[in-house]
């Protein structure tokens, strides 16, 4: 896990969901941090755009027992350096899942 991606998923919780810094440790799931589903998918695209990337929903939480940050900052570490994703003339990513042959 780099510390870089932590700090800045770390920024992302602190200001848009408003959790104290110092409760952010790599072990807790989101739902341990008292994000709801509908909170939890806001904060997934808030590090998909900080990013620029797209989380494929099948590599957040394959076990059904909630994705932990440190979890979550190894695949955003991961998903950088794979081919970067299309996207569209607006600068849009492209959900896989939606892509248009």
């Amino acid at each position: 896990m780099s510390p870089v991606t932590f700090n800045s998923i770390a920024d992302i919780l602190e200001a848009g969901f408003h959790l104290p810094r110092p409760a952010l440790r790599p072990e807790l799931t989101l739902a341990e941090l008292g994000l709801d589903s509908l909170a939890s998918r806001e904060f997934i695209q808030a590090v998909e755009d900080a990013f620029r990337l797209c989380i494929p929903p099948s590599r957040l939480d394959p076990s059904g027992n909630g994705i932990a940050l440190r979890g979550l900052c190894e695949l955003v570490d991961a998903l950088q350096r794979e081919p970067a994703p299309a996207r569209n003339p607006d600068g849009r990513l492209v959900k896989p899942e939606f892509a248009l042959p």
